[in-house]
């Protein structure tokens, strides 16, 4: 892999991970499916851990009942080697939820997301695996 390769594939995993930022924060469930392996796993702390299909559907159930979402992407390592990569991401959440009495509540997180990345068939990378911590 060149130099240029590594840089070309670095963007476009940059773009996956904003791509999902976008997907949550717009309560796009059909953006974020295309955005994972057809086996990828994803884990957010107790919330989920299983694949990422369901996780999707879980998503799917919650989001209606999020008042606001937003994904702040700010550090991003990444590595390349031939069609699989690893990253670090570091962002901040901050969600207004609610609160179970029917009000509602802010939900403020600093986040790091473990990423492993693909790229399929059809050149796109997406997530292969991915762990909040």
């Amino acid at each position: 892999m060149s130099d240029l390769d590594t840089l070309i594939a670095k963007e476009a995993i940059r773009e996956l991970v904003l791509h999902y930022s976008r997907g949550v924060d717009r309560k796009d469930v059909a953006l974020l499916r295309d955005l994972y392996t057809a086996d990828a796993t994803d884990t957010h702390g107790d919330s989920f851990d299983g694949l990422a299909e369901a996780y999707c559907d879980f998503l799917e159930a919650s989001l209606p009942y999020m008042r606001y979402s937003g994904h702040h992407v700010c550090n991003h390592l990444i590595s390349v080697t031939g069609d699989s990569g690893e990253g670090e991401v570091y962002a901040l959440a901050y969600h207004v939820i609610p609160d179970g009495q029917g009000g509602w509540q802010e939900d403020f997180m600093a986040v790091r997301y473990i990423d492993c990345y693909a790229r399929e068939g059809d050149g796109k990378w997406r997530f292969a695996k991915r762990v909040v911590t």
